[in-house]
């Protein structure tokens, strides 16, 4: 319907404050009016200036200054519809979307993700923000659809996720956070452990303890037919540490553990290496826990002829010795990037406190 709120030049337009405070008051009033329902897509900006007589530069302000009064949100695929009443005063100024690539609850979360979800929990509560959980392990594929029109402070993502999928998060125009996963070369803010550097120190107590056979275990995502990124950086803190300390071929044992059930090959080839590896770094818990399992079947001894260490969440109750993540830190310090803008990203990278477990004997 045209708005009768126009008023006459006097020989000279409008100017554009005038202009978009005057479609602005329309707007509000419609809304307040309930021309519109609570989440329902406004018109679109050229329908907009039609309807109000007014530019499109001008329609633009208003709505703006609306966003700003929450009236109105732009969604995280660039539409804008109104928001229910009494939602303008929402402390934290939209919803968390937490996006899984898995189910809630899955059996190979653990405590890390526990740890993690806690942390998340507290930041949300922090920033006085709701959550709202989308889990499903199709979405490490696929965009969550009928969350994205939903009036969202931000997007965290839990998981691992394809590339294609990730190209679709950063053209969202809300801060989007990969949690627990570094981002580096993508334009979404994530936080995550400083991987080479603590790979590196790992190594290198190994190094100091009489080893120079020592092997890298790296995850290997099925579902993904690539390397973890985790373990893609972790794995330059291993080849760094050998080569600052002129350990020759330590490419040659870098081993993978592949994230299905059955059979780890290239974990059994570790064990019956030779000449013998004496020390593993494992990149997490599980691929520590079956290599441990394929020496026990060969007969090899933990830790009197292999030591092992691996990443680990400090509440794990584990034999292995390692750096200790405090995941519950990781998911409370996302929720404040998604207060920054898109752009730039932000990578916020976290320490690790050495657990020692006594899973590593030194050299004579």
């Amino acid at each position: 319907m045209a708005s009768n709120d126009r008023r006459p030049s006097r020989g000279r337009p409008p100017s554009a404050q005038a202009e978009h405070r005057r479609v602005a008051r329309a707007i509000r009033a419609q809304a307040a009016a309930g021309a519109w329902k609570a989440f329902e897509n406004l018109p679109s900006v050229r329908a907009l200036s039609k309807t109000h007589g007014a530019s499109t530069g001008a329609v633009r302000l208003a709505l703006e200054q609306l966003e700003g009064e929450r009236i109105i949100a732009r969604t995280a695929r660039r539409r804008r519809h109104v928001l229910p009443r009494h939602a303008y005063a929402m402390d934290g100024g939209g919803i968390v979307l937490e996006v899984m690539g898995h189910p809630l609850g899955a059996p190979a979360a653990g405590s890390m993700h526990m740890e993690l979800q806690r942390g998340i929990l507290a930041g949300c509560g922090d920033a006085g923000a709701p959550l709202l959980i989308a889990h499903a392990h199709e979405l490490y594929e696929r965009q969550p659809d009928g969350f994205l029109d939903l009036p969202l402070k931000g997007i965290l993502l839990f998981g691992r996720f394809t590339a294609k999928n990730l190209d679709a998060f950063e053209r969202l125009t809300v801060p989007v956070c990969y949690v627990d996963t570094p981002s580096e070369g993508r334009r979404i803010h994530s936080v995550s452990v400083d991987n080479a550097a603590v790979t590196h120190d790992a190594t290198r107590r190994l190094i100091e303890a009489g080893h120079r056979r020592i092997a890298f275990v790296q995850y290997v995502l099925y579902s993904l037919r690539d390397v973890d990124p985790d373990s893609k950086e972790r794995k330059t803190g291993f080849l760094q540490a050998c080569k600052d300390t002129g350990i020759p071929n330590a490419a040659s044992r870098v081993f993978s553990y592949l994230s299905t059930l059955g059979p780890q090959p290239s974990l059994r080839a570790l064990v019956n290496a030779r000449p013998k590896i004496t020390a593993a770094v494992c990149v997490d818990w599980s691929s520590a826990n079956i290599l441990a399992q394929e020496a026990a079947g060969a007969g090899v001894r933990i830790p009197q002829d292999l030591g092992i260490v691996c990443f680990q969440a400090p509440t794990q109750l584990n034999t292995f010795s390692g750096p200790a993540i405090d995941f519950f830190a990781i998911g409370r310090l996302a929720v404040p990037l998604l207060d920054h803008p898109p752009a730039p990203p932000v990578q916020k990278r976290v320490g690790t406190v050495w657990c020692e477990r006594g899973s590593v004997l030194p050299l004579r």
